[in-house]
């Protein structure tokens, strides 16, 4: 597969691509740095600086931009009220500063699902949240400690989720109805040695991308946890993906500069051959075969 940069942009640490398919538009987020970035192949890139550290970017059903702030929610009417001060209208773990919001999906009734991460520690101690207007914000399960890939299945009956730290794709049943979580069990384990378990997306087959930060590479699996391809990608750390265009058949990846971060250790093993490509910290542009999912909208701004 063949992949090119969208634009001249080079993060820190790029994530949270989201296609708003309504406006033809990617949003994405360069976390250390508190941008939120707006492209379309139509009007270019679009930038504006929201806070101290950004998380990642859904937009509403309204046409507002929720946003995950270090210690909460948050949201914009657009960029252009972007003024770098943002402060949470939900607060989410503010009592403990060595946590931090770290990515989120929605699922089809427009329910909002984000993590929690451990900054210094690797412990244990952040959560997987979810947020809706009718019941606000719950924290549904405990023990996380870098939480990162949340998706859903093409039939909304499964969630997909990755605890980077452990090296694992885990997979929750799904009640769609209710947003409530089933019997969990574990999709995927990474050998240390591929790289670290990241953001993720599935296609319309219900087969499951995750982007291996530090190993230049996305795997892809069927549903049952069975390789199904490698896709390597000119960035040491790609850091997610998600489907656009007009058919779903457009795939964006984020990656990050790990020497502006200091981030993307590996737990074990040999770290692989830093590329000479120039474009750590681009988002990229490739093709696939196999139309993804639309990515829903949030149902409303969340607000205390």
């Amino acid at each position: 597969m063949k992949f090119e940069p969208v634009n001249e942009v080079r993060c820190r640490l790029g994530e949270s691509p989201y296609w708003w398919k309504e406006r033809q538009r990617l949003l994405y987020v360069d976390v250390h740095s508190g941008l939120v970035h707006a492209w379309s192949p139509s009007e270019g890139t679009k930038t504006g600086h929201a806070a101290e550290r950004v998380a990642f970017v859904v937009p509403a059903a309204g046409g507002e931009l929720v946003l995950g702030l270090r210690h909460g929610l948050a949201s914009l009417q657009g960029l252009d009220d972007a003024t770098g001060d943002l402060e949470p209208a939900i607060p989410v773990q503010a009592n403990l500063p060595q946590t931090a919001l770290n990515d989120a999906r929605c699922d089809r009734r427009g329910r909002l699902w984000f993590g929690t991460m451990d900054r210094e520690d690797r412990q244990p101690i952040g959560g997987l949240y979810r947020w809706d207007p009718e019941r606000g914000l719950e924290r549904v399960v405990d023990g996380v400690s870098l939480a990162n890939g949340i998706q859903f299945s093409p039939a909304g009956d499964l969630m997909y989720f990755v605890d980077s730290w452990t090296q694992r794709l885990d997979v929750f049943e799904y009640d769609l109805e209710t947003g409530k979580l089933g019997r969990r069990w574990t999709v995927v384990e990474v050998p240390a040695d591929d790289g670290m378990p990241d953001g993720i997306n599935v296609d319309c087959e219900g087969r499951i991308y995750v982007a291996l930060y530090g190993a230049a590479r996305l795997h892809r699996y069927l549903p049952d946890g069975a390789l199904d391809a490698v896709i390597d990608v000119p960035v040491q750390f790609p850091t997610s993906c998600t489907f656009g265009g007009d058919d779903l058949r457009t795939l964006y990846v984020t990656s990050a500069s790990a020497g502006h971060t200091g981030t993307g250790s590996f737990k074990g093993g040999p770290r692989p051959a830093q590329h000479d490509s120039g474009l750590d910290g681009a988002t990229l542009v490739g093709s696939v075969d196999v139309p993804g999912t639309i990515s829903p909208t949030v149902a409303a701004v969340p607000t205390a």
